[in-house]
This record gives structure tokens, sequence and C-alpha cells, in this order.
């Protein structure tokens, strides 16, 4: 078995699980939505082994596959936990009168926290970016600035939407949780 040099090998994995409620606001069910969930596995770039006919070898596959498994595993085990905490990932409007429905304004600071860092390293990237190809004379003192003000309007936009929908379902008085089929998954 010859090695080869080879840019990425990766493998996506995905469970679908199926939800439905009734909605909150006018009564009605949703019918069964799907709410897909997925795990990737990746062998970053370098010299892999390869078949003779010039194939990533079945032992790299094997890991890669079984990377993806676990991710796949980890990501459903938080998506069952954070349900059982009453907060849902997905986010559907009713789809009779377009409302929003209570339980889809819970997530807490953490998610708030994520989004804005995910932001942060988006606006990181960008800077680094000015800075390389275009020879911005961007100082350290700017470069922080920008890093604490994208952070700080992404936890902000996120927090203010969870809000607007927690204010517009406050006067609810018949919440609902909605129902999900884990589809045969094993936990």
């Amino acid at each position: 078995m010859s090695r080869t040099y080879i840019q990425r090998v990766s493998k996506e994995l995905s469970h679908t699980i199926y939800y439905r409620f009734t909605c909150e606001q006018c009564g009605k069910d949703s019918n069964w939505l799907p709410y897909t969930i997925t795990g990737t596995g990746i062998c970053e770039g370098g010299y892999i082994k390869v078949n003779p006919t010039g194939e990533v070898s079945d032992e790299t596959k094997r890991q890669v596959i079984e990377e993806a498994q676990k991710k796949l595993s980890n990501n459903m085990k938080t998506c069952r936990k954070a349900t059982d905490k009453d907060v849902y990932r997905f986010s559907e409007k009713c789809q009779h009168c377009r409302k929003s429905q209570s339980w889809q304004g819970k997530g807490g600071l953490m998610i708030s926290i994520g989004k804005g860092l995910g932001v942060a390293f988006v606006g990181e990237v960008s800077i680094m970016l000015l800075r390389y190809f275009f020879k911005l004379p961007i100082s350290n003192n700017v470069h922080g600035i920008i890093t604490v003000a994208s952070v700080s309007i992404a936890m902000i936009v996120e927090i203010l939407s969870r809000l607007s929908i927690k204010i517009r379902t406050k006067d609810v008085k018949n919440k609902k949780k909605p129902e999900i089929n884990w589809n045969n998954w094993k936990f």
C-alpha cells in the first residue's frame, strides 16, 4: 500500500428527528416537521495510505466514519439534554397563523455567547484578510475595538430576538411543548 498526498477526506452522517406542536395562539396542529442533526468526520490533508487504484484506504475511511459517528452521537445527546431542559433547537412558527411559540424564546445566555464568539471569529478573519491583502494599517487598538464591538452587537441582537419572542408570547395562557419523535435513535 502506497502513500499519496490528499487534501482532505471527510464524511458527514445525519439523523432526522421529527417534531410537531399545537399552536399556542390559534390551537391548530402542525404536521410532523423534520429537523436534521449532523456529525462530520474529517481527516485533514497529508500523506494518507491509498490502495493501488488510488483510492483512500479502508482504514482511513473507517477512522473518518467512526469520528463522524461519535460527533453525530454527541450532537444527538446535546439536543436531547437541551430538550429535557425545555430548550429546543428548532424554531418553527405556526404554519396557520405565523405566530411564534413560547418555547422558541428559550435558550439562555450560552447560545448568545456562542453566536457572539462566532461573529467575533468572522470579524477576526476579516480583519486579518484586510491587513494581509490590502496592507491596511489597522492598529491593535482598532483591532480590539472592532472585535469587542462585533461580539457585543451579536449578543445584543440575539438577546433582543429572544426577548421579542417572550414579549409576543407572554399573554399565552395555554403554553404547550412540542412533541418529538427521535426516530429510533438509541441514547
